[in-house]
């Protein structure tokens, strides 16, 4: 609002607000340009890995945000092992009435047992995972690349070579 006051008073600032919005507006009507493919093969040349173009999906977006933030996947995962493990203790408090089902009493334990077996393996295969991505991959294989590159560039700049 002030700037509006403003504008009406002093016509010197209308016009450079005038200039600034069909500046933008400009901007805005340009059409986004595809990366050339030379760039990207003078990228591969350079740096000895194989670029592909990514393909934008719901399901690559989803499995980014989780990757993206651990700590995210660990609650989701949290969440859902606690709602199988809820859901396996309400059905153990139900009664079973083995004369009529096809399911013998040992079966039924059996099955019970397995399926705490699996909850445990997945468990441990998610923490492995979990401690893989943390220590291993974040570091070594996303940061450092990165920091190599911030190296590079930097260099650049001190040299004076762009």
């Amino acid at each position: 609002m002030k700037a509006k006051k403003l504008m009406k008073e002093n016509s010197v600032l209308k016009d450079i607000y005038n200039e600034y919005k069909s500046t933008a507006d400009s901007v805005h009507e340009l059409e986004k340009e595809k990366m050339p493919d030379t760039i990207l093969q003078n990228a591969e040349k350079t740096t000895e890995v194989n670029i592909t173009r990514k393909e934008y999906s719901f399901f690559n977006d989803l499995t980014a945000i989780f990757f993206s933030k651990p700590q995210l996947a660990f609650i989701a995962t949290a969440i859902v092992a606690a709602l199988l493990i809820f859901s396996l203790i309400t059905k153990q408090n139900n009664e079973i009435d083995f004369d009529n089902s096809q399911y013998t009493k040992n079966e039924v334990e059996l099955a019970i047992k397995q399926a705490k077996q699996t909850l445990m393996l997945v468990s441990q295969i998610l923490s492995s995972t979990q401690a893989s991505v943390t220590e291993d991959i974040i570091p070594n294989r996303v940061i450092k690349p990165i920091n190599e590159s911030f190296e590079y560039v930097n260099d650049l700049f001190k040299k004076g070579d762009i």
